[in-house]
């Protein structure tokens, strides 16, 4: 007995019931599902191998410098009031427009 993962979405009737079956979905290949559509799933290993190679360490090796971002980076605007000045609140379910000066 194997898993398997959908590779292609698709809906089936399956022992009389709907079943849609999304990327990602995991089944066991004895799963009614499955058999008869061998073709849109892959073995649960082979994906996961393959996904293995991309994850990213969260930190440097021993004696390795790892390179950040500047501190200035993703922070356009930070600290800065918006151009919009007023504000809106809700009291009581009614919402109400204040003005700052």
């Amino acid at each position: 007995m194997a898993i398997k993962r959908c590779t292609s979405a698709f809906a089936a009737v399956v022992d009389g019931a709907p079943r849609v079956v999304t990327v990602g979905t995991l089944v066991e290949d004895t799963d009614s599902v499955f058999k008869g559509r061998e073709q849109l799933f892959e073995d649960v290993n082979t994906y996961v191998s393959r996904r293995s190679g991309r994850a990213e360490t969260a930190s440097a090796e021993p004696d390795e410098k790892r390179s950040l971002p500047s501190r200035r980076a993703g922070r356009k605007g930070a600290g800065r009031p918006s151009a919009d000045t007023s504000e809106t609140t809700v009291h009581g379910g009614a919402e109400q427009q204040e003005g700052r000066s």
